[in-house]
Formats: structure tokens, C-alpha cells, sequence
């Protein structure tokens, strides 16, 4: 849908190249080899989104994608049930130094971690830790966003001759009513990649999803972003060979391509 922004940005900014300056291959069909398993740090927790992650979660959004989304977009996430139940940020927390099952946190550069910073927590730190007082250890740490996931409901639309397919709103033999997940955001900041996180963020919307009688799932994906193709190539999507042009309209090409992964009840987007 040409009103919604850029999708991903899970595998570097779309709006600059990797850091070894190089692309790679166009086609995104040319390895759809299945990801390697990765271990997800148990110091991190995929969790609904709550008020107190929503400074951060916006701050990373507007770091790594290149449009601006309104106060409602934001707002719905806390008002809206259906939105919340769609929508999952991933918290890192510190790893004690004694346990070595746990992952220290990346070094991150001061301008990726102070957007994420929420100036609220940070004055009330100050406000009930004055200089030269400590924190009381005791007490768990919050942990901190390092990324998030936000997708909506649609009307399913499979193709006719789909196993799957149902006339769109029709119940299925549950009696749920089919529906299409829309990925509409997916973040992660760029230290905490290659930790499998991404994934662990839309499986757990795809389990969520379920209850919500969702048959496919689909997101909109920048047309030059090579990687962020593969990636969903690789976790079984099919990319659409159409390019709808000027879908994005502060990147250049503005074009966008479809990726769409058909879904059962026990799918997963592995």
C-alpha cells in the first residue's frame, strides 16, 4: 500500500551501504539457502511493548528508517489490543559477568545508544540517584530496547487454488476469520545482528498471529535493499518480481518489492 513506509531495516540502514562498501547479489533468489541456526542470547527478551518501551522503540525507528511516523502510530500500540498483541520489542539486558551462558553487551557507539536513551528514565535517575550515589544493585535491571517489531491486520488475500484459500473474512473450520499479517515495521540496531533476534521477533508475532486466523504474511521491502530481500527469501517468503514504483518517496530507486510467505497454524517464519 503506497501510504505505508519502509519495512525493514533489520540488516543495515537503508539509507546508507554495509559497512565493507559492498552489495550484494540483486537477485535475491540466487541464495535462499536456509539461515544458520543461532542461539538466541538468554539475556534478551522478546516481550510486548509497554509504555516505558515506547521512547526507545520510537527513537530506534526514526534512527534506522527513513520516514517519520505520526503520534498515532505509536499511540495505537498502548490503545489498541489487537496492535498491541502485534507488536514485540526485543529487551537486552546486562549479563552478569559471573555466568558465562550470557552475552556482554556489544561495544555500541555513543550515537547509537544515546537516540535510544529515554531522557525521562535518565532524569529520574538523576532525580533518585543525586551524583555520587549508587543505584541499588538489588533491584533487576529494565533492561534496554535494541529493537521491535509492529505489524497489522488485513483481509486475507491468497490466491484462489491457495490450500489455504477462504473468501477474504470467511471463518475457517476453528471458526477464526482469515486474515493477512502486514509487517510494518522491523528494527534492530546494528551491534546486536547476526544474533538470530530479527527472527526471533517475527516468529513470535507469526505465533501470535495465529489466534488472529492470519493465513500469509507480507511486508514491503526497499527494491535496492539486496540483503533485507535475502533475508526474507531465506525464512521461506517469496519475492515478488513486480517493483510498485514510487512507494518510497525519500529514497532513491523508490521502488518496493512485495515478500509473502504463506502460513499454517503451526508455521513459524523459519
Amino acid at each position: 500500500m503506497a501510504s505505508d513506509p519502509p519495512t525493514l531495516s533489520l540488516l543495515r540502514n537503508p539509507l546508507i551501504q554495509s559497512p565493507s562498501g559492498l552489495r550484494a547479489s540483486a537477485d535475491p533468489s540466487a541464495r535462499t539457502a536456509a539461515p544458520p541456526k543461532v542461539t538466541t542470547p538468554p539475556n534478551v527478551r522478546i516481550v510486548r511493548c509497554e509504555k516505558h518501551h515506547l521512547p526507545s522503540f520510537r527513537r530506534i525507528n526514526s534512527l534506522l528508517l527513513p520516514i517519520r511516523y505520526p503520534d498515532s502510530f505509536y499511540n495505537a500500540i498502548l490503545s489498541d489490543t489487537v496492535v498491541n498483541d502485534l507488536t514485540r520489542v526485543a529487551v537486552w539486558h546486562e549479563a552478569d559477568p559471573s555466568d558465562p551462558n550470557l552475552r556482554k553487551t556489544p561495544a555500541v557507539e555513543k550515537s547509537l545508544e544515546s537516540p535510544v536513551k529515554d531522557p525521562g528514565e535518565e532524569a529520574n535517575d538523576q532525580k533518585q540517584h543525586p551524583s555520587g550515589s549508587e543505584k541499588d544493585l538489588s533491584q533487576p535491571s529494565p533492561g534496554k530496547v535494541i529493537g521491535g517489531i509492529r505489524c497489522r491486520l488485513e483481509p486475507a488475500h491468497l490466491p484462489i487454488g491457495s490450500p489455504l484459500y477462504r473468501q477474504p473474512g470467511a471463518s475457517s473450520s476453528s471458526g477464526a476469520v482469515t486474515q493477512t499479517l502486514y509487517v510494518q515495521t522491523i528494527t534492530l540496531l546494528s551491534p546486536y545482528r547476526g544474533l538470530g533476534l530479527a527472527t526471533a521477533l517475527l516468529d513470535a508475532i507469526v505465533a501470535a498471529a495465529r489466534d488472529h486466523g492470519v493465513t500469509e504474511i507480507y511486508a514491503h521491502v526497499w527494491e535496492a535493499n539486496d540483503e533485507a530481500l535475502q533475508w526474507y527469501a531465506r525464512r521461506g517468503f517469496e519475492i515478488g518480481e513486480e517493483i510498485q514504483t514510487g512507494y518510497y518517496t525519500k529514497l532513491k530507486p523508490n521502488g518496493a518489492r512485495v515478500a509473502r510467505k504463506v502460513i499454517g497454524p503451526q508455521a513459524t517464519a523459519r
